[in-house]
């Protein structure tokens, strides 16, 4: 780290690059966060809308993700993304410009839309004929309760008392909520069983993810612990994360050239083996 940071072209270089990343980044996070306040405004001017009412307000927002996906064969480019374009794309510009709107494409747009309003939101993979993943719904938390969604379907289950119900409540009660699904909704979802985080999907590290946040939340918590939540505005975080290594950039060449304060170098010494001596 030392001689690194005593590379003067170097840090230049990687200063540059950093400029270049950090006005980049910000024009498409801007984008992309101003897509999502146009779409939130739309949502707020829906007649009768009462903008207090947390249930009304999450349901009509799924009701404009579903309108929205419904149409999407007249309001997209037909493009496709791989690799990194597709990782680092927000789910609401990857509905813009592709062809993304399965169960997962919905569920995530909707998990967007819902987060920039503020709402605390989980994506769901549903176990259906014993496979996680079958079909994607969302769950967000109103009242202090979590709701269970269906924006491919613009569906949600209500409770005798006129509340959303939750994944766990239409899973254990399946017979009294299965008579509120619409004609044609698949008859494999069953609500079988939900998965928060696929921690299996990257080997050895996602075991060791689940451990460190088991570690920190709790078993019981960490089953409900959703890591693709934290991830639905990428191009934000580059941004920050870029802005981040540019200060730390600037920083070590403002101190090389005015404060000269040096970082101490660790060194690690063994111990030399005790000598046994011959009696």
């Amino acid at each position: 780290m030392r001689k690194f940071l005593a590379n003067k072209k170097l840090l230049y270089l990687i200063m540059g690059f950093l400029i270049a990343s950090v006005g980049y980044l910000y024009l498409e996070y801007r984008y992309e966060q101003k897509t999502l306040d146009a779409i939130t405004a739309s949502i707020y001017k829906e007649p009768g809308l009462n903008k207090d009412n947390d249930q009304q307000v999450v349901l009509a927002a799924m009701k404009k993700t579903h309108a929205l996906m419904t149409e999407k064969e007249t309001g997209q480019m037909g493009l496709d993304l791989t690799g990194m374009e597709n990782t680092f794309t927000s789910p609401i510009l990857r509905f813009a410009i592709t062809k993304d709107g399965a169960c997962g494409g919905n569920s995530l747009v909707l998990a967007q839309i819902l987060n920039g309003m503020g709402y605390t939101v989980r994506p769901v993979q549903m176990k259906v004929d014993g496979e996680y993943g079958g079909h994607i719904v969302l769950e967000v938390k109103i009242n202090g309760e979590w709701a269970v969604l269906d924006p491919l379907f613009n569906l949600s289950f209500k409770k005798t008392n006129g509340s959303l119900a939750s994944f766990a409540d239409v899973r254990n009660n399946w017979t009294y909520y299965s008579a509120q699904i619409p004609a044609g909704y698949h008859p494999s979802f069953k609500f079988e069983d939900a998965r928060y985080t696929n921690w299996n999907k990257v080997p050895v590290l996602g075991a060791v993810a689940k451990f460190m946040v088991t570690l920190f939340v709790g078993k019981e918590r960490a089953e409900y612990f959703s890591v693709r939540s934290m991830f639905l505005n990428p191009k934000k975080m580059l941004f920050f994360a870029a802005l981040f290594l540019l200060g730390l950039s600037a920083i070590s060449i403002l101190n090389r050239k005015y404060f000269h304060i040096t970082i101490p170098s660790i060194k690690w010494v063994r111990k030399p083996k005790p000598v046994l001596k011959l009696q």
